[in-house]
C-alpha cells in the first residue's frame, strides 16, 4: 500500500496517507481483480505472481479476456447487465430509471430466481447499481 501512495500520490490527495487498503480504492479494485482471477498468491504478507499471473504477463490475449471480465463481471448476471447497459447508453445518456426499464426486460426474460419466479424491477436495480458503482 505504502508502495501504491509513494506512485500514485494522487490516489489519496488528503492528509498524510492512506491507513489501509480500503483508503485507496484503485489499489483495492485492482487487488480484488488479482484475487478474483487468481493471479497473485499471498506467502506471509507478501503478493507474488502465480502462475495465470505470470501467464497474464506474456499473453495479450488472455489480458485482453481478463480485463473484459474485470470490467463487464464474471457472472452471467453481470455481463448481461454490462452488454444492456452499454448498449442502452451507446447512442445517448440515460437517466437511470430509464436505464433500469430497457435493461429489466432482458434481464427478466434470461434470469430467473432460484425458486423458479420471475426477476423483479428491484432485482434488476441492485445489479445495474453493482455494475454502475463498480465501475466508476
Amino acid at each position: 500500500m505504502a508502495a501504491a501512495f509513494a506512485r500514485y500520490p494522487h490516489w489519496y490527495p488528503i492528509g498524510k496517507g492512506p491507513r489501509s487498503e480500503a483508503d485507496l480504492f484503485q489499489l483495492a479494485d485492482l487487488h480484488e481483480l488479482a484475487r478474483t482471477h487468481r493471479l497473485v498468491t499471498k506467502r506471509l504478507r507478501t503478493l507474488k505472481l502465480s502462475a495465470a499471473g505470470r501467464a497474464q504477463l506474456t499473453g495479450q490475449q488472455l489480458r485482453q479476456h481478463t480485463a473484459a471480465l474485470a470490467w463487464l463481471g464474471t457472472t452471467a448476471a453481470d455481463r448481461q447487465v454490462a452488454e444492456c447497459a452499454l448498449g442502452a447508453l451507446w447512442a445517448e445518456p440515460r437517466l437511470r430509471e430509464d436505464l433500469r426499464d430497457a435493461i429489466h426486460p432482458v434481464l427478466a426474460a434470461g434470469f430467473t430466481h432460484g425458486d423458479g419466479t420471475a426477476m423483479e424491477v428491484k432485482g434488476t436495480e441492485r445489479l445495474l447499481w453493482r455494475f454502475w458503482h463498480h465501475r466508476s
